[in-house]
């Protein structure tokens, strides 16, 4: 979370691999899917937020270059 803040208040992506996030991005749809194919809360949830960063990282990389 402290990346993702970092990122979205100083606009710089210059460091950050787009690669390492697509990735971090497939990974963590995939757990959370899993998550819940198992009901398993605290999997679902933990997951969904490391998503929703990792998806905050991609759209700054995407706008901010």
């Amino acid at each position: 979370m402290p990346q993702t803040i970092r990122v979205w208040r100083s606009h710089r992506t210059q460091d950050l691999s787009a690669g390492t996030f697509i990735l971090l991005v497939i990974q963590a749809a995939a757990w959370t899917c899993y998550g819940v194919l198992l009901g398993n809360a605290p999997l679902f949830w933990t997951n969904s937020t490391v998503l929703l960063l990792a998806l905050a990282i991609l759209a700054a990389k995407a706008r901010y270059g």
